[in-house]
């Protein structure tokens, strides 16, 4: 099949997906999108946020013209999007005239920068979401049936491996307001107790030194423990395995497990989720993975776990035999791939 791949490039770093696909045999053409935020200067984006639209439009114009091109060009059996975020609803009409157009979701559909989405729900014959709770919202918003698939771990990169554990704490995630608060408080007991913690990801903007003595005056304890920077999925793999306890902190927005739940597990690599409204069946909270319930909890979870290496082994060895055979991303495609075959 020959497949049109439209992805934002961190997806693609992170679940490889155009090599799981031409692993299965398919013809596959990526394309690789970007936020405009991602691209341009803070001059420019200030100018948008006054009201000069130009620049963005144009950046997005320049886009869907470009996958335009590319379409024309390979003419695919079917257009694979993840998201579909930044792609105008004239590409879409014109490439639904004589080609199924699938989308995945990998972030719920209820999240601000998914809203200017939802125009163009109407021109996809399947939608797949990783979050459970987004059928019945996406089949009361726009009468569309979409089915559940979970977005499974990259076990090309995130798998076992026997290394020195020299991390108490790890975190891998961007800066949220929960985030904050959780960590915090994490912080303190690590600073306290005289442990080792790591917090990865974008927490503050480098390019604005303002930015980041803003963040370490309201945050100064927690401030000792971030490393600002986005790393591979392969450091990513590493940091886990060299941690006695993972933490995985959702988005406020998620009542579902989030694809981190499987990097981690794929590790054999023990984690403390916060608890969820809803494991899909996939988990069995306090077998496969710890759980804990607000700040205070995380707290006494952390001093426990700690102490006790042989449940924290017990538990990270559970994780990994429920996911190892069923959630990596291959098997995730595959299950797409066996339902769309019939459209």
């Amino acid at each position: 099949m020959k497949i049109l791949l439209i992805s934002p490039i961190p997806h693609d770093e992170l679940f490889d997906l155009k090599s799981y696909l031409k692993d299965r045999g398919h013809d596959v053409r990526f394309v690789g999108t970007q936020d405009f935020e991602e691209q341009y200067s803070y001059f420019v984006k200030k100018m948008h946020k006054l009201g000069i639209v130009w620049f963005k439009e144009n950046y997005y114009k320049e886009m869907n013209e470009n996958i335009k091109k590319i379409y024309l060009d390979f003419n695919p059996d079917l257009v694979f999007l993840t998201n579909g975020a930044g792609l105008k609803t004239d590409l879409l009409r014109f490439m639904k005239k004589k080609t199924k157009i699938v989308t995945w979701l990998f972030d719920s559909v209820k999240r601000d920068f998914m809203i200017k989405t939802h125009k163009n729900f109407c021109y996809y014959d399947r939608v797949f979401v990783f979050e459970s709770d987004d059928i019945p919202y996406i089949k009361k918003q726009f009468g569309i049936e979409a089915e559940y698939c979970p977005i499974g771990y990259n076990n090309k990169k995130y798998f076992p491996q026997e290394i020195p554990k020299d991390i108490d704490i790890i975190f891998v995630g961007n800066a949220s307001e929960k985030r904050v608060n959780i960590l915090r408080k994490a912080a303190e007991y690590v600073f306290n107790h005289h442990l080792t913690m790591r917090i990865y990801g974008n927490w503050y903007d480098e390019k604005h030194f303002w930015k980041k003595y803003q963040f370490k005056k309201h945050n100064p304890v927690l401030f000792k423990y971030i490393i600002n920077n986005k790393i591979v999925p392969g450091k990513v793999a590493d940091l886990y395995r060299r941690s006695r306890i993972c933490l995985n902190i959702h988005a406020a927005v998620h009542s579902g497990i989030n694809p981190r739940t499987f990097d981690i597990l794929g590790t054999r690599s023990f984690e403390l989720l916060d608890e969820r409204e809803n494991y899909n069946d996939l988990i069995r909270p306090n077998i496969d993975v710890a759980i804990y319930k607000n700040a205070d909890d995380l707290i006494n979870k952390i001093d426990y776990y700690l102490a006790h290496k042989n449940e924290r082994l017990q538990i990270s060895n559970n994780g990994y035999e429920c996911v190892k055979d069923k959630l990596s991303i291959g098997n995730c495609l595959e299950n797409i791939f066996s339902t769309i075959s019939t459209i």
